[in-house]
């Protein structure tokens, strides 16, 4: 590999270099630079201790950014999970609405179709009788 990165990215020796300047440690996700850690020594320069520790929590950070997307996605999944549990139920309460309303008026239309085939019912009522049966010509079959 060369010294060449694209825009914006250094190259692994160059991150390297600064690595070994004691200043910043790169942060890797699937082999590539994510970001970096910058650390200022107290004194002259980090010790080895110091940049041993460094280069673990690295590892580490990387690690735990991984860990903070599959639960974000998990939190995403979840989410819509809910809302499409939310609206079957609004599904199914109006379904549950609409037949409630429906098997009453299906039994009025049937006792105004009897009642309008009875021939001993009288005039006035007939007239009334006729009006409800064809208002209720628009409600939906059951």
């Amino acid at each position: 590999m060369g010294d060449t990165a694209g825009p914006g990215l250094e190259s692994p020796r160059q991150a390297t270099a600064k690595v070994e300047a004691g200043e910043s440690f790169p942060i890797y996700r699937a082999e590539r630079i994510n970001a970096y850690l910058h650390v200022r020594p107290h004194g002259s320069m980090l010790s080895g201790e110091t940049e041993v520790a460094m280069k673990f929590l690295c590892e580490s950070l990387a690690a735990s950014l991984d860990l903070c997307q599959v639960i974000d996605e998990k939190l995403q999944l979840e989410r819509e999970l809910a809302e499409r549990e939310r609206l079957a139920l609004v599904g199914q309460t109006a379904a549950s609405i609409s037949h409630n309303l429906k098997n009453p008026l299906g039994s009025i239309k049937t006792i105004l179709q009897v009642q309008l085939e009875n021939p001993s019912c009288p005039n006035p009522c007939v007239a009334k009788r006729e009006w409800c049966w064809k208002k209720s010509a628009g409600f939906p079959r059951s």
